[in-house]
């Protein structure tokens, strides 16, 4: 199959693990013989850049308001919708493959539906849903949605200013309803994400659900047991993962049993949220360390050098890539267990949960693990077992070319 795939972001420029997991699906279908090409945005780049079949060529807006003129808007509309339609046109692909466009324009999913070709729907979060006013055209005309006749001067004043091109894209640049997309052909990575959207008015019908996958084969077992032991979080660092409450943690045990200490890899999203876990770390003198970011293969090694997991995460989780990809290195996982990280995490099992935000939970959780060694190392090869037989990313990669598939002949036959 010839596959335009589109993506918000895509490594090395991105912000989490959709993105990681996107690319481990272009690579295994690439494996498997079939030919992609890729549109994704220009974040990190700045401007147009073609390699390896990678086009970052589409603007994008990460803020819920950007204080751009219309006439930038209209332009960037333009702009995104011409550099699709021309892709589209050159690439001639046999399906059309969406990740996430949140924070990318909504009048380009207007242009895809458009074009007479299968549209597959890959949900592994909420952007449909959340991310959807976060688009600067559509708040311009959100803004007066109930006044038939202030639309009627708008779609006017679009007609001056866009002159020649108005003509030929008009169709394309109106705007569109999330609740009016054709989602025909889409899965979900779990059925909490399914709930979620049946929920928020989405025709989810017979929707397939396929799980997330990690690369297995760049996954090594942790090493030896260390002493003290060494507590690992890795994710982005704002307040909705609940970092502060693995540090609150760590400041009850300091308090009655050997220093053990916590490295905190991740990313830095809420500049004054970490300033707050900084200052508390100082404070208190807790055995915590900011790491930094880091590229995936190193942290991908950082695993096996930690003896425990926590992911303290206080928002709904649709799938964490982090949990999975520490239990098949071995780790001993503590976590919450929200959204769709219930669906595998299996207290006393693979992992121990705790409530979110309850950092006292949390510490006696790690105090269990920290005094019993045997319990420590069943979890984290009971988990290592469970991840690497349901979510290596190839077997995953099977379901979801199968499903492609099937979706390019359901549409030939339609």
């Amino acid at each position: 199959m010839r596959i335009l795939v589109i993506s918000n972001f895509y490594p090395p420029h991105h912000f989490g693990g959709y993105e990681l997991r996107c690319k481990d699906i272009v690579s295994n279908l690439q494996k498997k013989g079939h030919k992609t090409v890729i549109l994704t945005s220009i974040y990190r780049v700045h401007k147009t850049q073609v390699k390896n079949n990678i086009y970052r060529a589409l603007s994008y807006q990460l803020k819920y308001f950007n204080k751009t003129s219309l006439k930038n808007t209209i332009i960037k509309e333009l702009r995104d919708i011409h550099t699709l339609k021309s892709l589209i046109n050159w690439w001639r692909p046999d399906l059309i493959y969406i990740f996430n466009m949140g924070c990318l324009s909504k009048s380009l999913l207007r242009t895809i539906s458009s074009c007479k070709l299968p549209v597959v729907y890959d949900i592994s979060d909420s952007w449909l849903i959340k991310n959807w006013i976060c688009d600067n055209w559509l708040i311009y005309w959100q803004s007066s949605s109930d006044l038939a006749f202030i639309r009627f001067l708008k779609l006017k004043f679009l007609g001056l200013i866009t002159k020649k091109y108005i003509k030929k894209y008009s169709k394309y640049i109106l705007p569109i309803d999330s609740l009016t997309l054709n989602l025909k052909y889409v899965y979900f990575t779990s059925n909490f994400l399914k709930t979620v959207y049946f929920r928020g008015g989405f025709h989810v019908g017979k929707a397939p659900i396929i799980p997330c996958g990690i690369p297995m084969s760049l996954i090594a077992l942790r090493g030896e047991k260390r002493s003290p032991l060494k507590l690992l979080y890795v994710g982005n660092i704002q307040r909705d993962k609940g970092i502060h409450t693995a540090i609150e943690a760590i400041s009850i045990l300091t308090k009655k049993t050997p220093i053990h200490s916590l490295s905190i890899i991740g990313g830095i999203v809420d500049i004054e949220y970490t300033e707050e876990l900084k200052v508390k770390r100082e404070v208190e003198n807790l055995p915590v360390m900011f790491i930094g970011q880091f590229p995936r293969d190193k942290v991908l090694g950082i695993y096996k050098k930690h003896d425990i997991l926590i992911f303290p995460s206080i928002c709904e989780e649709s799938f964490s890539l982090v949990i999975l990809e520490a239990m098949a290195s071995g780790l001993a996982v503590i976590s919450t267990a929200t959204g769709g990280n219930k669906e595998f995490l299996k207290d006393g099992k693979n992992c121990l949960i705790f409530r979110p935000g309850d950092a006292n939970d949390l510490a006696s959780k790690i105090e269990i693990l920290i005094k019993n060694p045997d319990l420590r190392k069943r979890l984290g090869n009971n988990a290592s077992k469970f991840v690497r037989k349901n979510f290596d990313i190839e077997k995953i990669v099977d379901k979801i070319e199968e499903y492609l598939k099937w979706v390019v002949e359901d549409f030939k036959n339609a």
